[in-house]
């Protein structure tokens, strides 16, 4: 543990709660998910509940699933409506988007789009905070700096502050060379490219089309070199590959959780070894998610 020191003064009317890291190891693993949620209600009644489990993907007979068979995703899902189901008005979420798939990612999002208090949230998702965070505290060397705005606000403040000059596009710089008066550009300002550069332009293109469709924007490490239009079909069939994946890990879940299934003592071996490779697969497919959202975000795009 760091050290650290100072004074923390709770204000007038502030009542807190607080999301772990590791918050689904509290739940009962004997209750039911509606049983789980009602022993935290205060003055919901059950359809309320069951409209906040519906938002959290849980609906019609699921919500009588004990939580001891739900997998890691299904068991933060359930941690996250418990808490807010709590009626405190300030909530501190630690990595809120853990073991989350894509769906529940935008569910928490919306969820927090419509709560009416205020929350303080620590992750290394920056698509997450994106979509959520109105001002960004930037602690560096114990001191913290406050930016009003997203985080793509203040990732591009940040960029700005580490050049000494910003990059000025191609198209900018001519804009500049004729307004002072100086040299046109070779072209006369129509910007015509030479036959044999169209064509280079035009087999890159396909090159990066013909790798996207064969290896997947997550085996590309030149993936930001693709149009807007090619980033957004790989963002899309990387998240077929995640839901598929994770649909898999929940049937490795369910074998690995009947004792009968280790019999076959070579059968079990396997499962275990498929499951936590596609573990360790499943956090890398996320991570190259949130790297290329961020960047079509951070680009302009939707």
């Amino acid at each position: 543990v760091e050290p650290f020191s100072g004074e923390r003064r709770v204000g007038h009317n502030v009542e807190l709660t607080f999301f772990a890291q590791n918050q689904a190891e509290s739940l009962d693993p004997g209750n039911t998910i509606i049983e789980e949620l009602e022993a935290e209600a205060t003055s919901q009644n059950e359809t309320e509940i069951r409209s906040l489990l519906g938002a959290f993907l849980f609906s019609g007979d699921e919500v009588y699933k004990t939580i001891r068979v739900l997998s890691g995703g299904e068991k933060s899902r359930v941690a996250l409506a418990k808490t807010l189901l709590s009626p405190r008005n300030f909530m501190i979420l630690d990595e809120p988007t853990n073991h989350l798939d894509i769906k529940s990612r935008n569910v928490l999002v919306d969820a927090l789009k419509q709560y009416r208090g205020t929350f303080l949230v620590v992750s290394h998702d920056r698509h997450f905070l994106d979509q959520v965070a109105n001002k960004i505290w930037y602690l560096d060397k114990r001191n913290i700096t406050t930016y009003p705005g997203t985080y793509s606000e203040f990732h591009y403040h940040q960029k700005l502050g580490e050049e000494e000059t910003p990059e000025i596009p191609e198209d900018k710089r001519r804009g500049e060379i004729r307004a002072n008066g100086k040299r046109e550009p070779e072209d006369g300002g129509r910007n015509l490219k030479p036959v044999a550069k169209k064509r280079e332009e035009a087999q890159k293109r396909n090159l990066l089309h013909k790798e996207l469709k064969e290896r997947g924007i997550e085996n590309m490490e030149n993936w930001r070199e693709l149009s807007s239009k090619q980033l957004k079909a790989g963002l899309d069939a990387l998240e077929e590959t995640i839901h598929n994946s994770e649909k898999r890990i929940q049937e490795l879940e369910q074998f690995l959780a009947d004792a009968r299934n280790f019999k076959d003592v070579k059968g079990a071996e396997d499962a275990a070894q498929e499951f936590g490779e596609l573990n360790d697969r499943i956090r890398l497919l996320y991570e190259t998610w949130e790297k290329v959202s961020y960047h079509i975000s951070a680009s302009g795009g939707d």
